[in-house]
């Protein structure tokens, strides 16, 4: 009974015959608001999301600096074979820019020639310069340009710590990341001469 006086006010103050369930053209409706909304944020969220892997990337980049500046400065030690060795060089990252793709990484300059030498067997004549593996920028981050040339190497010496851009005591590198979505913004990665990694 309670129900049934319900239903007569809600049919008698709203109009509305068919309490049960929505009409075809209310769900219509509803169904090309909800697509009118997603139609409007999906590029938003998509170029948002571009732009969160660029400073992802380039922040990713500039920790490798970091990392080995302070390898570097705290004279880490490396596992050559059997034993471990302070590498004479320092720490250095390597980036060589090939195309659309990138090879970056993290290496102990053994030989102290202030750059990456390849091989198998330089350290101590048992173990490779490079450490670890290869540092992947994310899907569609790009190398656009590298500043003094690809490719390049950068070493880091203790106690300041001494900077070597391509060998020399430059005053600075820089290294200039796009997405390939959105080729007009540019995030970039400057090394000074005097250690600092800084963003742009």
């Amino acid at each position: 009974m309670t129900f049934n006086l319900l239903a007569r006010v809600v049919k008698l103050v709203f109009g509305v015959n068919n309490h049960y369930g929505l009409t075809i053209l209310e769900l219509v409706m509803v169904m090309a608001i909800v697509a009118l909304v997603a139609s409007v944020i999906a590029p938003i969220y998509a170029q948002k999301g571009q732009q969160l892997s660029l400073d992802r990337s380039s922040y990713l980049l500039a920790q490798s600096f970091r990392t080995a500046i302070e390898k570097a400065l705290s004279s880490a030690e490396l596992q050559a074979g059997s034993r471990k060795i302070i590498p004479r060089g320092g720490y250095g990252l390597y980036i060589e820019s090939i195309g659309t793709n990138s090879l970056i990484f993290l290496f102990a300059d053994c030989d102290a020639n202030k750059s990456y030498t390849p091989g198998n067997t330089i350290c101590n004549n048992t173990a490779p310069e490079k450490i670890g593996d290869n540092i992947l920028l994310e899907k569609g981050v790009v190398i656009q340009s590298i500043t003094p040339g690809t490719p390049l190497n950068i070493v880091f010496l203790p106690p300041d710590p001494l900077v070597f851009i391509q060998g020399n005591e430059r005053s600075r590198a820089e290294i200039s990341l796009y997405h390939s979505s959105t080729p007009g913004r540019i995030k970039k990665v400057i090394v000074e001469s005097t250690g600092l990694v800084d963003l742009e």
